[in-house]
């Protein structure tokens, strides 16, 4: 049997700094990280940060992916 026992996250914005949907840039990134690890799992994200007492959210895709060594 397979044991995956070691995992690694990756977190990738849905859009750039200027308000442009980076969908091509993750297709690419699922696609590679199914090659390299066999499979990723993909899960909608949200995060929060201030700057100024402004209250920005940004949207994300996370890319998991298990692996064995």
């Amino acid at each position: 049997m397979l044991i995956l026992d070691k995992q690694v996250s990756i977190l990738m914005m849905k859009k750039d700094n200027n308000g442009r949907y980076l969908s091509n840039l993750n297709k690419q990134a699922k696609k590679i990280l199914t090659e390299a690890f066999g499979g990723v799992t993909v899960k909608n994200a949200s995060g929060t940060w201030v700057d100024n007492k402004q209250l920005y959210e940004d949207k994300s895709c996370e890319f998991t992916c298990n692996y064995a060594k």
